[in-house]
């Protein structure tokens, strides 16, 4: 009888684990008052997943309260924002920022909102200067990526750079390279920035993708010590088959 009950516990933790797989996305966004933000949420596209509700909830105090999900619902208190569910993630839309959507989101996945999700922090900037673009990337253990970044089409004296956010409350991103010849020792030999001639931008090249490389990071262009115009990404590294 006991041998059946653990056997029956242990079903169920594996049941568990493979309904849940992997879910992520950015964990802050920002954009301008007025402006909007699209924010995409990445899952393990296994059945449970696909065919399971999706919901963006937004916390308060001890609850998360729908905001919009796939039954379908839109909470009318923020009708500005909508949710698009694809194979492998959900986007969520959120246009005409106002101040009241500022404030921790979930975006999760199944009949309740307090089991399967990935915490967000969308915020308002109060000046000008907001990251140009917020990107997702998913990479293969030992594999490649190609990051493209902001830059001007031309080019003074200002340093390209890559770095890793190490402490996202205090925002503080260590360099992994940058154009004036400083790389990160646990990156050595596997990262490049390359400036495309004609372009709007350059592409930071990783090589040999770890997992400990997950994480989130900004690029951009630096000028006088101040970001002139940057993007947010968040590296998500699979020890397996990329989605």
């Amino acid at each position: 009888m006991m041998a059946a009950i653990l056997s029956d516990l242990i079903a169920w933790s594996l049941l568990i684990q493979v309904a849940s797989g992997y879910l992520f996305g950015p964990k802050q966004v920002t954009g301008p008052l007025g402006g909007s933000v699209t924010v995409s949420c990445y899952y393990d596209p296994i059945p449970a997943n696909i065919h399971s509700r999706k919901y963006w909830c937004k916390e308060q105090r001890a609850d998360c309260y729908t905001v919009v999900s796939t039954t379908p619902y839109v909470n009318q208190k923020y009708g500005n924002q909508s949710l698009q569910d694809f194979r492998n993630h959900f986007t969520i839309n959120i246009t005409n920022l106002q101040q009241k959507d500022t404030g921790i989101y979930r975006c999760g996945i199944g009949n309740k909102n307090n089991f399967h999700y990935y915490v967000v922090n969308v915020t308002i900037s109060q000046g000008k200067k907001v990251p140009s673009s917020s990107e997702v990337l998913i990479g293969k253990l030992r594999d490649s990526l190609v990051i493209h970044c902001p830059a001007p089409q031309t080019l003074h004296n200002e340093s390209l750079y890559w770095c890793k956010l190490s402490n996202t409350k205090f925002a503080v991103c260590d360099t992994i390279i940058n154009s004036s010849g400083q790389v990160n020792s646990r990156f050595w030999g596997r990262v490049l920035i390359q400036k495309e001639r004609n372009t709007t931008g350059f592409n930071v090249l990783v090589n040999d993708l770890r997992m400990t490389d997950s994480g989130f990071y900004h690029c951009g262009v630096r000028v006088l010590l101040e970001d002139s115009e940057w993007k947010d990404v968040y590296l998500f590294i699979l020890n397996g088959k990329s989605p």
